[in-house]
């Protein structure tokens, strides 16, 4: 993933648990994409829908990193509870990566 890509997978990380910044990201994102299988692929399309979806929504009409945090927080929310399972999906998926980097960020932390 590029940094870019990077920066933006933290904002969704942030929006869905906030302080779950990774302590060190080369290490992190290190970590997300080596191992069998790599996850890189898939993150990077899902993140992609996050960061577009928002742009389809009445609501926001702008991508995700143009929006404020209560508006991010709210896309996520309206994600997480509509009827599509992908969407569903999308939300979930964020919220395991999230997990991990708060769980790395405390396992880091002196």
């Amino acid at each position: 993933m590029t940094a870019t890509e990077k920066h933006w997978a933290v904002q969704v990380f942030a929006a869905i648990l906030p302080g779950s910044a990774p302590s060190d990201p080369v290490a992190f994102w290190r970590c997300m994409s080596t191992g069998a299988p790599t996850f890189t692929p898939g993150i990077r399309l899902m993140l992609l829908a996050v960061l577009l979806l928002p742009l389809f929504d009445r609501r926001f009409l702008r991508p995700f990193p143009l929006l404020s945090s209560a508006q991010r927080e709210a896309f996520l929310v309206a994600l997480d509870t509509s009827p599509s399972y992908l969407s569903r999906q999308l939300v979930a998926t964020f919220k395991i990566l999230a997990c991990f980097a708060w769980s790395d960020s405390l396992r880091t932390t002196p």
